[in-house]
Order: structure tokens, then sequence, then C-alpha cells
């Protein structure tokens, strides 16, 4: 399950999220025009009033731009952005998935890594502080009030099946699949009494360490 989890957060690495500079990054004004912001399309007092995005120009404090996460999470790291937390972490996002876990498609109106994405978005921010802390609190949020209904969907066939399944995340899905080759092995056990190696819907290494309790979270 490693390999596929790191396919996972590298592919949640090309996942955009929205950054304000810090300082003036030089040779870096190619950003305004791949991003995509809307505040990009005006000039916002940056260092050459002549760029127009193109690579060698550069990006002046105070601007706004969309990157992929694997670009920002140097710059944050490096204190040389900070970044406006999408919609799909926030408390008002947060309350939706309480209220029913799958009143939303984390695919959809998220990400299809949301996990892998907060993740790595928690590791480049400064350890221990109050957005780091809150950002994997969400994630664990999320993922413990949609395992319950995840694994309830592995006893449905059909379109209810498939209807549950467009709402699931990469790693969702993944362990919706693991949880209805139990149920098979299971089955399969009772008929024939052989191929029994275990009844758990799933096994920790099933899980990705940063969801689960008592896990270094900070590798």
């Amino acid at each position: 399950m490693n390999g596929y989890f790191d396919v996972n957060e590298i592919l949640a690495e090309e996942e955009d999220i929205v950054v304000q500079t810090r300082v003036p990054l030089y040779g870096m004004g190619w950003l305004r025009t791949a991003g995509g912001c809307e505040e990009q399309e005006h000039n916002q007092g940056g260092l050459d009033d002549e760029s127009d995005g193109e690579e060698g120009k550069d990006l002046a404090k105070d601007q706004t731009v969309k990157v992929p996460l694997w670009l920002a999470r140097p710059l944050l790291r490096e204190r040389q952005c900070k970044v406006s937390f999408p919609a799909f972490f926030d408390s008002a996002f947060l309350e939706k998935l309480r209220s029913h876990p799958f009143a939303v498609s984390l695919a959809k109106e998220a990400t299809e890594y949301y996990y892998e994405f907060a993740h790595l978005l928690a590791l480049s921010l400064p350890a221990g502080s109050e957005n780091q802390v809150k950002l994997k609190e969400v994630a664990m949020d999320v993922f413990i009030s949609r395992m319950p209904e995840i694994l309830l969907a592995a006893h449905l066939q059909g379109h209810d099946a498939e209807e549950t399944k467009s709402k699931l995340t990469n790693l969702e899905r993944q362990l919706l699949q693991s949880a209805k080759d139990e149920m098979t092995a299971k089955r399969k056990w009772a008929n024939t009494g052989t191929n029994l190696h275990r009844f758990a819907p799933y096994s920790a290494d099933d899980i990705p360490h940063y969801l689960r309790h008592n896990e270094n979270e900070d590798d």
C-alpha cells in the first residue's frame, strides 16, 4: 500500500492552491499567467510594470497567484509566501460533512486527493502552528466521519454502489475495495473453509500513517 499512497501524494502535488507572496520572487513573473487568478490580470505594484507573465520577469511582494502544491511547498517552508486555504478545509465545509458524511462529494467539490493534499500542505506549514494543527484535525475529522459510511457501502450493489463510489476520494475508494475483498474472502471461507486471512474490513497498513492516532505526523 505504501507505493499506492506515494503515487497519490505525487498526484496531490499537482493540485493548485492560492498563495500570496511575502517577498519579491525574482524571475518568477511567469506565475502571473500560469496560475489563472483574476488578481493576476492587474499589475499590483510589480517590480516590472511591463511584465506580462513571461519567464524571466519578477513577481512582486503581496501578489496573489495560483500555483501547484509542489511549488507552493518550498515557498511556504521558506516563508516566502502565505497560503489561502481552499474552501474545502474551512469550518462551513466541515459542518456540512458532519451533518451527513456523504452530503458532499469530496472528489467533485474538493479533490480526489483530499487527505494527501491536507497532509502535504500541513507539512509545509510551521511545525506546531495553529494552521498546521487545525489542518491535521480537519483531515482527521473528515476521515473519521466518513469511514462508517464507506464500510457500509461495501454491502451496496448496482446503482447505489456506483453513486456512493463517485463521491469518494482515491484513498476512500481503495479502502472500500479492501472492505469488499474482505467480505468476499469471508464468504468464500464460510462456503469452503479456505483462503481465510483476516475478517477485519481493512488493516492498519491500508490507512496512511498521518490518518492514524498516535502516529508521528512529521514524516
